[in-house]
């Protein structure tokens, strides 16, 4: 029997849709399979997932000037996640969480590179990206979480 992934960290943030570019409140679970699922209602089912271990991965605060982000969503509150496929467009409520999502994110994803380079593997490629987040001496940081 297989482990179920085990949850890093989760939240509520908005994200511009795919097909149509309207901005939707989703509930986010970043998981230990290194994929991040986003929810409209929890007792359902995932919307979708975007994978850690895309070869393209990056994140990143700020905008993209290609969607029309709404008035709420500044710059210290927005980030973006590109992967092959796409490119993903959100922002939180607050400054404190984008922050948090930002480390965990970037966090997870260096454990991935850090974990594949170990093991020898090379379907994991990638490289951090230094815009994610400053430098804290922040005790709840991302690394205590990701093990």
């Amino acid at each position: 029997m297989a482990l179920r992934p085990k949850e890093l960290f989760s939240g509520v943030l908005f994200k511009c849709g795919g097909k149509f570019k309207s901005w939707n409140k989703r509930f986010f679970i970043l998981k230990s399979d290194y994929c991040l699922y986003y929810y409209k209602d929890t007792s359902k089912g995932h919307l979708g997932a975007i994978s850690l271990r895309d070869i393209k991965f990056s994140v990143r605060r700020g905008v993209t000037s290609d969607v029309s982000w709404p008035k709420n969503a500044d710059l210290v509150r927005s980030f973006v996640i590109v992967t092959t496929q796409r490119t993903y467009c959100m922002y939180s409520d607050k400054r404190d969480e984008a922050d948090d999502w930002l480390r965990m994110l970037q966090a997870a994803h260096d454990k991935l590179l850090e974990d594949s380079m170990a093991n020898g593997n090379t379907l994991v490629q990638g490289q951090r990206s230094h815009s994610a987040s400053e430098p804290t001496d922040d005790p709840r940081s991302a690394n205590s979480y990701i093990q």
